[in-house]
């Protein structure tokens, strides 16, 4: 999913995309200055650990000031199935000197009704597994087509399916880990049924504290960040300056006017400062 958004992304921001042979996938630059040293430290997560509308995201901050090798292992709605079902993905995170593993949404992990795809956000009813939708689209559907009860054992499901494949993420994981809750909240939130945005939350979507702290028993240390710095995050077309629509009217229908230049969701520079400090910290120990 990178290249797709730096398709997207291509007049605000160059994502320095290259391929990693060992992993069989394209990552996130800036590529490492040694990249064949036997000691790096690996950052796994979704578009938060990527660093979407970031120059340099903190994986990238911490390799800097550490002064060792680290590899973005960020992928666009990727959540633990993603890299359960990637075996040289593990194998890569094993052979780190650490490995850094980002909360990340509930709504990445499927349950009875839905499908969920490893990485991009797409979600299948599995009675219609030919139509593919935005993961909100599908809960919103969710909510319109069953009532309360029914929605409520699908969430419970869906949370105890992440639950339980964060787990068995960390427990292939062999190097020392450290779990980062990366967020503009924190893991206290009490879920809301009336709307998707109630019953989703903040990033990372559907993720409760008693979800993180089950997980964060089976990581070496846990590190939290809760910042919004730099939010909403103007957008500047790289070559002119000036503000760049970066989310057209015709692709994206319902987001404000105000907003097509902005970045209001993915985490600012300024948060990617903070969570490279909290974990530059953690992992210098």
């Amino acid at each position: 999913m990178g290249s797709g958004y730096q398709a997207t992304d291509r007049a605000v921001i160059d994502y320095q995309l290259y391929d990693l042979p060992s992993v069989h996938r394209e990552l996130r630059g800036p590529k490492p200055l040694d990249a064949g040293h036997r000691e790096y430290l690996a950052c796994a997560g979704a578009a938060q650990t990527f660093g979407r509308f970031v120059p340099t995201p903190y994986p990238a901050l911490v390799g800097e000031t550490l002064g060792v090798p680290v590899f973005n292992l960020g992928f666009a709605g990727a959540g633990p199935t993603y890299f359960l079902k990637h075996r040289q993905l593990i194998d890569f995170m094993n052979g780190a000197k650490a490995c850094v593993i980002q909360v990340t949404s509930g709504r990445s992990v499927s349950n009875s009704l839905l499908e969920i795809n490893g990485k991009g956000g797409k979600a299948t009813f599995r009675d219609e597994p030919g139509k593919r939708m935005l993961a909100q689209e599908a809960y919103q559907r969710l909510l319109r087509a069953y009532d309360l009860q029914r929605v409520r054992e699908v969430v419970e499901e869906t949370q105890r399916n992440w639950v339980e494949q964060m787990t068995a993420l960390l427990q292939a994981i062999t190097c020392p880990t450290t779990l980062l809750w990366f967020s503009t909240r924190s893991p206290d939130y009490e879920i809301c049924y009336d709307s998707v945005a109630g019953l989703f939350g903040e990033f990372p979507q559907l993720v409760t504290t008693t979800m993180v702290n089950t997980v964060a028993l089976h990581a070496d240390q846990y590190v939290e960040v809760k910042t919004n710095r730099g939010l909403p995050q103007p957008l500047f077309n790289l070559k002119t300056g000036e503000p760049e629509v970066v989310f057209p009217k015709d692709r994206f229908p319902d987001r404000p006017d105000r907003l097509r230049s902005m970045n209001n969701y993915y985490p600012s520079p300024e948060m990617h400062v903070d969570a490279a400090t909290a974990l530059t910290s953690a992992l210098r120990s």
